[in-house]
């Protein structure tokens, strides 16, 4: 079995739940991810998103963009 995860990160911080644990997103079938996540209490900005692939098959990969927060 292969286990292939994505973790995000916002502003270089690692995704967490409210225990403190990262969230791990596993891929489905058709190679895709979705997470529901609630972003707080961040402040109107602009942040980078990271979104990082890790497997025990392949080397890691990262992507980036950027989300914009209106308050």
């Amino acid at each position: 079995m292969y286990f292939w995860t994505v973790i995000f990160k916002i502003n270089g911080k690692t995704v967490k739940d409210s225990n403190g644990k990262v969230i791990y997103v596993y891929l489905d079938s058709n190679g895709e991810v979705n997470v529901d996540y609630n972003i707080g209490n961040l402040k109107s900005g602009t942040y980078t998103i990271e979104a990082i692939f890790t497997s025990v098959n392949y080397d890691k990969l990262t992507s980036n963009t950027t989300m914009t927060v209106v308050n």
